[in-house]
């Protein structure tokens, strides 16, 4: 069995925050609610860290809601925030998503009931998002690896197009066509790059 979410929820208002607990707790030992009530609180019981999403009210007593995804942000840039706000207040939740928000929940029973929910969605949207940056770091650092290769390769390497334009190449054929960087050749054809006589020749040479 996976271990609970660990949530950490900040609002001054004592009906809010059990009408939070009861939504949460009703999934069965799947959160961990930690709540706090003030700034300070907030503010220690963030620091003690573990937490895999923060759930903060707009307004509280002496602290915005954008105040608390900033603190959230400095110190857990990935952490999610979802912002719990009354009715009518959701221009203000929309513009704290465009500071970096995950989402946001209206204060009403239907979507306080629908918590656990949005929390799930959040958590395995930011799955999918770290998914794919590491996907793309992979495969970065494997075009890194390949590109060292090649250009230490003492032989000419190169691919080409459809249309017979090179796509990538080595510094050995860079040096070939009298180039210091092989970014010259990208998006050529040897007829850009030789004499059409040369070109034939060099052409017949790959036949």
């Amino acid at each position: 069995m996976s271990a609970p979410l660990r949530i950490l929820y900040v609002d001054d208002y004592p009906l809010d925050r059990e009408l939070v607990r009861d939504a949460l707790e009703a999934e069965h030992g799947g959160f961990s609610v930690v709540m706090a009530a003030t700034r300070p609180e907030f503010e220690a019981r963030l620091a003690e860290g573990g937490y895999d999403l923060v759930l903060s009210d707009f307004n509280i007593l002496g602290f915005e809601g954008l105040q608390v995804l900033d603190s959230v942000h400095a110190l857990y840039p990935g952490m999610p925030v979802v912002i719990v706000t009354g009715t009518g207040s959701e221009e203000i939740a929309v513009a704290a998503m465009k500071r970096g928000a995950a989402d946001y929940v209206l204060k009403t029973p239907r979507d306080i009931q629908r918590l656990p929910q949005t929390i799930y969605a959040v958590l395995e949207k930011q799955r999918l998002t770290l998914e794919r940056a590491q996907a793309r770091a992979e495969a970065e650092a494997e075009r890194d690896r390949l590109t060292l290769l090649m250009d230490n390769l003492p032989d000419t390497l190169y691919f080409k197009d459809r249309q017979a334009r090179f796509t990538r190449a080595n510094h050995a054929l860079a040096r070939q066509f009298g180039l210091d960087d092989p970014s010259g050749l990208l998006g050529k054809t040897e007829f850009d790059l030789l004499p059409n006589e040369q070109t034939r020749e060099h052409l017949a040479q790959e036949l």
